[in-house]
């Protein structure tokens, strides 16, 4: 897999990924304590492989299971939040907020295709298995996923994810539960332990097709096989110095496939949301844009590369507040003001210090708003303890809240930071 100018970025811990933060209590029913060993996803390849582990049922006695042989077609890929319902995962608290990006295959004969959507995560060989009946389903899935640990070294970490909850009509997931549990654990994994786990509640929304593996090597054998994975919450458009034009498209969350000749280079630039249209009909766009370039590609004909597009883009680190306005008024936001050195596009003509306003108003709303990305941490420009959101009132421009300051801790790939306007 090439990385390019995107690598890696260091995080506590995947299960982040799935949950705005994972943390743990004395009294959790969770708790089952320390245990030493563990098992890898290749050990999973029944459904009796996880209703029998010990970890799955615990998870199973605090979360939903939906029994059945005739489950929904639960197949796309979901953009879903909610809130921790309780954990074992050291650094966080039940009620704390949470994301969740995943996407589901077509199902057979009970198996299914199911990815969660994060760069760490490594190849895995567990199967994936759907039950239920009706509307209503629960999907079981484990994998692996190498990071990088804060303490130096990397971690090795097997996990089993359980998801329950109800298909609506309109595609969407509604009452979803998603358990995680650790199974293994192997290098410098402190302070997790195996058989700490996590149950949250969410809702999800259908956001695109359903997942399936990329197909392997190209059809022409003198072509080079391009998979593009883009992290992002935005779309992306993707250049390979074929013409001035882009290539390709790959949407929020998504995935393409291109077949190109070998010694193609590859440059990308994300799309930023709009806030609307002016007065003379044209889009208002919000943010700034995420750009980087891998430069020159050596695979040979007849193989297949796979590139990430992620938050991360050499040393500069983007991030995306998503707006949860669950106050009584509207408001709009400010991103990164007090921050005089960035005078770089779209920051161009701004008075020095002054943030960039949303240009939206963000009435109150159960679904968090997607405001496009803003500069985290970028050497010579700011730092992440600078970052900030301030909002204020639509109607007075006062400001409501606390502005939220950074650093911020972002979501694996995507830079998602998810932020509750109260009053």
């Amino acid at each position: 897999m090439k990385t390019g100018l995107f690598p890696g970025k260091a995080v506590p811990f995947l299960l982040l990924v799935l949950a705005a933060g994972c943390g743990g209590r004395d009294d959790s029913p969770l708790d089952l304590g320390e245990r030493q060993g563990g098992v890898i996803s290749a050990d999973f390849q029944a459904i009796d492989d996880y209703l029998d582990h010990p970890t799955v049922q615990l998870l199973l006695e605090n979360m939903p299971q939906h029994l059945g042989a005739e489950p929904p077609e639960v197949a796309g890929t979901y953009d879903a939040f909610g809130g921790v319902v309780d954990s074992t995962i050291p650094g966080s608290v039940s009620g704390d907020s949470m994301a969740s990006y995943f996407c589901f295959g077509l199902g057979a004969k009970g198996e299914l295709e199911v990815r969660v959507i994060d760069p760490t995560v490594d190849e895995t060989w567990a199967r994936s298995f759907i039950e239920g009946s009706g509307d209503q389903f629960t999907v079981y899935t484990a994998f692996r996923s190498v990071q990088e640990h804060p303490g130096g070294g990397h971690c090795a970490i097997t996990k089993v994810n359980i998801f329950s909850g109800t298909r609506e009509s309109d595609g969407s997931l509604s009452d979803l539960h998603i358990g995680c549990g650790i199974v293994g654990l192997v290098g410098g994994c402190e302070p997790f332990l195996i058989d700490q786990a996590q149950v949250s509640r969410l809702s999800g929304n259908l956001v695109g097709d359903a997942c399936s593996a990329a197909p392997q090597g190209p059809a022409n054998g003198d072509k080079v096989q391009l998979v593009i994975e883009n992290f992002l919450l935005a779309s992306v458009n993707i250049y390979t110095g074929s013409g001035p034009f882009a290539d390709a498209t790959v949407n929020a969350l998504g995935s393409v496939s291109l077949e190109l000749d070998p010694g193609f280079t590859l440059d990308f630039e994300s799309a930023r949301p709009s806030a609307g249209v002016d007065k003379a009909g044209n889009d208002v766009l919000i943010g700034e844009v995420v750009a980087g370039a891998f430069g020159q590609d050596s695979t040979a004909a007849g193989e297949t590369v796979t590139y990430i597009i992620e938050n991360r883009v050499g040393l500069d680190e983007f991030f995306a507040p998503r707006l949860l306005n669950s106050s009584s008024s509207e408001v709009y936001a400010v991103v990164n003001s007090g921050v005089p050195a960035l005078d770089f596009f779209p920051y161009d003509g701004v008075e020095p210090g002054a943030g960039l306003d949303c240009l939206c108003v963000l009435p109150p709303s159960a679904e968090p708003y997607f405001i496009g990305y803003y500069s985290h941490d970028s050497p010579g420009y700011i730092t992440a303890g600078e970052a900030s959101v301030r909002v204020f009132d639509a109607a007075d421009d006062q400001e409501i809240a606390a502005p939220f300051v950074g650093p911020f801790a972002l979501e694996v790939g995507s830079g998602d930071v998810l932020l509750e306007i109260t009053d």
